[in-house]
């Protein structure tokens, strides 16, 4: 009698029961637990079951022509760890005869093969091959098959888990080959595959998020690697919101390419994209991998106006990254707050403005004083964040003040436009003047929520 010592819950093992010299009646009979399962006979050349539910003729049972083996498959729908098999035959001169085996069904299911990168692999880069297999209270080996790739394997376990890992530098020549995983207790195996794909497509490492202060430098490098032969960068472009922006020329060393930002203003913010080529035998393999920057820093104005309908709107936009936490206008030196004969107002909201001759939306605020009973003289509105103070002023004279059936808007100070420089190039820093303390009590406005944030890990990899 034959039968696997250990095999898988719900797995079909084949059970066979072999003899010197045939049985009468060609006739064998299969019992589970000590109860009749089946029997097999071979008769006018075929194999007849006694169990109507097996099927032989989809290959579940056979009969040898010789009548001295008789097999069939078994499916276990009960829970019992362990079951007994038994078969017995009847010879003319010694009666019946029987033989007993055990099979043990494990709490294990296939095995599953992965790698730490996504396929096709990038030649000369290193990854790493896990084979899984979930498993309850039995000890299990598990074996490579990945030509010589797996001599130093690492093994670990858990109460429900068995993981054996490697590593490896994939190569043009290892494209296409096979690794399987081979899981083993005595008898039992169970085994997964995985084909290798391999590129030279270049890899590409730069960090994710860069965070700029207002005014310092900063350089975004971005690294090559991989199975290189020859190879190079293209320029990088800087984009916002999915609108290019620019070209810029990087400065190539070794197998990076740099950009420097010698003065961060809010014109550098957006997406970066390095392209690099890696040329194979003549074949030609691109890359590309993105950067963000975020420019830090005080209060930026972009525009001041006075707009003159049934009242008189002082208005100032502005971009702040972070948040804003303070807004106040002054008459004259003098800190305003609420009335009934003016309101103050503070929101979100985008704003148009040019970048490097480019039209876009930025997330920005404004904040408006509305006059109703207008007064002449200078108003000063100081905007603060966490990195300081910016001032901007508006002079409203006699004559603005008188109301008038027309509409009248008058551009006060917009932000200059900033010429186009293709690699190593000085944003001008504030256009204007540092907030100088004003003397009185103040009621701020605050502003609660945030129109620049930013998420994600600082590294990623190229697929």
């Amino acid at each position: 009698m034959y039968a696997p010592r250990y095999a898988a819950k719900t797995q079909s093992i084949l059970l066979n029961c072999s003899t010197a010299k045939p049985p009468v009646g060609d006739y064998a009979e299969f019992l589970v637990n000590g109860k009749t399962y089946t029997s097999l006979q071979k008769y006018n050349f075929q194999c007849v079951v006694g169990n109507e539910n097996i099927d032989c003729e989809r290959d579940n049972c056979q009969c040898s022509n010789n009548s001295l083996w008789y097999s069939l498959r078994y499916t276990s729908h009960i829970n019992d760890k362990t079951i007994a098999f038994k078969c017995i035959m009847k010879y003319s001169d010694v009666g019946k005869q029987s033989d007993e085996i055990s099979t043990t069904f494990l709490d294990i299911k296939r095995p599953n093969v992965s790698s730490n990168k996504r396929f096709p692999l990038l030649a000369g880069v290193e990854a790493e091959m896990k084979c899984s297999v979930p498993v309850i209270g039995v000890q299990i080996e598990i074996v490579w098959d990945c030509k010589n790739l797996s001599k130093v394997h690492h093994k670990y376990n858990s109460t429900t888990e068995f993981i054996s890992t490697f590593n490896f530098i994939p190569s043009s020549v290892l494209n296409g080959i096979t690794c399987t995983c081979v899981v083993e207790k005595d008898d039992f195996v169970s085994t997964a595959n995985i084909t290798l794909e391999v590129t030279n497509s270049p890899f590409l490492k730069l960090d994710k998020k860069i965070i700029c202060n207002s005014t310092k430098s900063t350089v975004i490098s971005c690294e090559i690697s991989g199975e290189l032969a020859t190879y190079g960068f293209f320029q990088w472009i800087h984009s916002l919101n999915g609108e290019n922006i620019r070209k810029l020329d990087g400065t190539v060393v070794n197998n990076a390419s740099y950009l420097v930002l010698k003065s961060c203003g809010y014109q550098d913010a957006g997406t970066y994209l390095c392209r690099a080529w890696n040329d194979y035998r003549g074949q030609i393999f691109l890359a590309n991998r993105t950067t963000k920057v975020e420019i830090l820093g005080k209060p930026v104005i972009l525009k001041t106006y006075i707009k003159k309908e049934l009242s008189i709107l002082l208005a100032v936009s502005f971009l702040s990254n972070p948040i804003v936490s303070n807004v106040q206008w002054y008459l004259l030196n003098e800190p305003i707050s609420n009335s009934t004969n003016h309101a103050l107002d503070v929101f979100e909201t985008k704003l148009e403005i040019f970048m490097f001759e480019k039209r876009v939306n930025l997330e920005g605020y404004v904040t408006n004083y509305t006059l109703l009973k207008p007064i002449s003289g200078r108003y000063t509105v100081i905007i603060e964040n966490e990195f300081g103070k910016t001032k901007g002023e508006l002079e409203l004279t006699a004559k603005d003040s008188k109301f008038s059936t027309d509409n009248i808007v008058a551009i006060y100070h917009a932000a200059p436009a900033i010429e186009n420089q293709m690699q190593m190039y000085d944003i001008p820093g504030n256009q204007y003047e540092e907030c100088e303390e004003i003397e009185g009590t103040s009621d701020y406005l605050e502003v609660v929520s945030s129109s620049c944030s930013e998420n994600g890990d600082q590294y990623e990899e190229v697929q």
